[in-house]
């Protein structure tokens, strides 16, 4: 067995495609079809890198909105907390509190408040806003993205 293994090695070292070209009249080389030579179709597609497509707000809007009525049918807060507002003008009603107080003072109530304004969908307000249709929930695009910046109030 060691011997049949041994001869195939050195046969196909051997035959490394030596014999693939051969000289033709003046210098030239025709290549001969071997077996062992792979020939790419010259058609054949190449890797090309494609620059992301650059997204719309109203594309972006869509991922957002998948999102945003995920965590507040689940009562993530957290999730609440990452697609709103980070700033201080976060709306809460008139209160002054930050979009994590707000999220993190909700009781039972507040949740199905929420729930229901997600249900009700929402409509487009000013240039860059939405808001839900019962114009509790509002939404801006903001630096190239989509965050809830607050409530209209009760």
């Amino acid at each position: 067995m060691k011997h049949i293994i041994s001869i195939l090695v050195i046969a196909s070292f051997l035959s490394c495609n030596q014999h693939d070209a051969k000289p033709t009249k003046a210098g030239e080389i025709k290549k001969i079809d071997s077996p062992v030579v792979q020939n790419v179709p010259v058609d054949t597609p190449k890797t090309v890198a494609v620059a992301p497509v650059a997204q719309n707000k109203e594309q972006l809007w869509d991922e957002f909105w998948k999102q945003f009525s995920d965590v507040v049918n689940k009562r993530n807060k957290q999730g609440m907390i990452e697609l709103s507002l980070q700033t201080k003008d976060f709306f809460d009603g008139g209160g002054g509190g930050s979009a994590a107080e707000w999220i993190h003072s909700a009781d039972d109530e507040t949740w199905k408040y929420w729930q229901k304004a997600i249900k009700l969908g929402t409509k487009s307000f000013e240039k860059t806003m939405r808001v839900t249709k019962n114009n509790y929930m509002m939404f801006d695009f903001v630096n190239g993205k989509w965050v809830w910046i607050g409530v209209e109030g009760d």
